[in-house]
């Protein structure tokens, strides 16, 4: 087995060197070792993100809930069909967050705390809490197929 095969099965991401001859049987070219190693990152990276749902399934003002690293998250789609996702657990005392459509805002029931819904930020929050932290927010890709996932 060639060094460089042996690097490329242990993930080196970069082989300078044009040719390698691997297993004395087959010759590939640099072009396609990263186009290996392309594919490797792409399938890593896909099986670490969480396939939600499509684009077209959410409608505008809509909100669904999703299971996201053992807890829930929710993905909402704003009025200005603008795509967002936090934690459904609420930083205070882990309430649940809820999506108000009518009042285009995060709700937390337990305390009638209120998040904006474009950067997750606390909005209102009653007297009695001191200080309220934002919303955790959950990062979203979207692919050419129009799949959302949360990474």
């Amino acid at each position: 087995m060639c060094w460089r095969r042996k690097n490329l099965l242990y993930g080196v991401e970069k082989i300078h060197l044009g040719w390698c001859y691997l297993d004395n049987q087959l010759l590939i070219s640099y072009i396609e070792i990263n186009r290996i190693i392309n594919k490797k990152k792409m399938n890593k990276e896909r099986r670490e993100m969480e396939k939600i749902a499509n684009v077209k399934d959410l409608k505008r003002g809509a909100s669904m809930n999703f299971p996201y690293k053992g807890k829930e998250g929710i993905l909402v789609k704003t009025k200005q069909d603008k795509l967002v996702a936090y934690s459904r657990v609420c930083p205070h005392e882990g309430g649940t967050i809820e999506w108000d459509a009518d009042i285009n805002r995060l709700l937390c029931e337990c305390h009638l705390s209120i998040f904006n819904v474009d950067d997750g930020t606390a909005y209102r929050y009653s007297s009695l809490i001191k200080k309220m932290d934002n919303l955790t927010p959950i990062e979203l890709k979207i692919d050419k197929n129009q799949d959302i996932y949360a990474v």
